[in-house]
């Protein structure tokens, strides 16, 4: 038997999802326990006071568990120690490593093995992204100041048909904003560290989509593949580029691009 604690709130429907894998797994979800979400799938939530006999009843939970569904919250610093038996946690993101080091957990849980949920989140993000180019193009920001001043001028933007994104990374999101800019009639140019490890193909007539390797971005894009801690900095843009972070991971924000 194995003892799944979910650490994080999620929908009912997903719990009964994974008490439905097999009847070895003892699922315990109890979402009085958990940091209450500030948002659909916020996995981090708001603080939350447990009494002395909530914090022990969790405390209990982290003792038996054998398989975590997403890092506990509310005991980072001391979870290998409350959770001894722990040999799998589930994340709830994709970027977890540089947080997993920074934790020590592979010399504190040398037994366990962590796993991520890369390519749950490609549609959204990609949607996000779908959505900083049509702004963009469009020049939505231009809008929304007009609406706040109560005027309006005839101006024009521009169609995303024609022009040319450049992708740096092509995992999961990547690969999604590629189909995304593809059906607007976009060149795509794809830039991944290792290109023989091939990916989804690109089925569009007229080689419109290209893959190149290496770091071939660095110097005109933001995010350097050597940047450390997952942060964009600036370099001498390309004229009339504007760059779009797709990640979820942390950014240091520094100007860059032309203001719209």
């Amino acid at each position: 038997m194995e003892n799944v604690l979910i650490a994080s709130w999620i929908e009912e429907d997903l719990v009964d999802r994974i008490r439905g894998v097999s009847e070895s797994l003892a699922v315990v979800y109890e979402p009085e326990l958990l940091r209450p979400p500030r948002y659909p799938a916020d996995h981090k939530g708001s603080p939350r006071n447990r009494s002395e006999s909530e914090e022990r009843r969790w405390r209990e939970h982290l003792s038996a568990a054998t398989i975590l569904f997403d890092f506990d919250q509310t005991h980072l610093d001391d979870l290998p120690e409350l959770a001894p038996h722990v040999r799998w946690i589930q994340a709830t993101s994709s970027g977890i490593g540089q947080f997993v080091r920074r934790m020590a957990y592979p010399e504190r849980m040398p037994n366990t093995v962590f796993t991520t949920a890369r390519g749950v989140h490609a549609r959204p993000l990609a949607e996000f992204v779908a959505m900083a180019m049509t702004m963009h193009s469009r020049r939505g920001l231009h809008m929304l100041r007009q609406q706040e001043a109560r005027a309006w001028a005839r101006f024009a933007g521009r169609d995303l048909q024609g022009q040319t994104l450049v992708l740096v990374g092509l995992g999961a999101v990547g690969e999604e904003v590629v189909r995304i800019a593809l059906a607007h009639g976009m060149r795509v140019v794809g830039v991944r560290r290792r290109p023989e490890r091939g990916g989804t193909p690109w089925s569009r007539p007229g080689d419109r989509a290209r893959r190149f390797g290496g770091c071939a971005a660095r110097g005109r894009f933001p995010g350097s593949c050597h940047t450390p801690h997952g942060r964009h900095r600036g370099h001498d843009r390309a004229e009339g580029t504007v760059g779009i972070a797709g990640g979820r991971g942390g950014g240091e924000h520094r100007p860059w691009g032309p203001s719209r």
